[in-house]
C-alpha cells in the first residue's frame, strides 16, 4: 500500500497543504499510531475545512489505506466511519484496492454481494 500512497504523493508538489497532510498520515502509520488516534490527529488538524474539501478526504483514503491494510472491506469501513465525503472516499478507497487484488482476490462475501 506505501508504494500506491508514495506513487500518488509523487506527482504532488513537495510544498503543498495536500502533501503535507498526507505525509503526516504515512508518518503516524510508520510511528505506529492507533486507527482511533489517527482519526482524531485528522479531525482536530482538519476541522476547519468544508466537508468535500480535498485536503481532509485525502487524508481519510490514504488513513483507510494504510490502516486497513488491504483488506478491502475493512479499509471501506474505516473510510466511511471518517464521515464527510462519504461516497467518493469509498469509491476511491475500494477502488484502489479492487485493482490490487483484481475480482478473485476481494473474496467469496465481496464477490456475492
Amino acid at each position: 500500500m506505501e508504494r500506491v500512497i508514495e506513487a500518488g504523493l509523487s506527482v504532488i508538489p513537495a510544498r503543498c497543504r495536500l502533501r503535507e497532510v498526507v505525509e503526516s498520515v504515512v508518518s503516524a502509520w510508520r510511528r505506529g499510531v492507533g486507527w482511533d488516534e489517527v482519526v482524531g490527529l485528522m479531525v482536530s488538524k482538519l476541522h476547519s475545512y468544508h466537508p468535500v474539501h480535498t485536503i481532509p478526504n485525502a487524508a481519510i483514503v490514504a488513513a483507510s489505506l494504510r490502516w486497513g491494510e488491504g483488506d478491502y472491506t475493512s479499509s471501506i469501513a474505516m473510510a466511511v466511519s471518517c464521515g464527510l465525503d462519504t461516497d467518493c472516499n469509498c469509491a476511491t478507497v475500494g477502488s484502489i484496492i479492487g485493482v490490487m487484488k483484481g475480482y478473485k482476490g476481494l473474496g467469496d462475501q465481496v464477490r456475492k454481494t
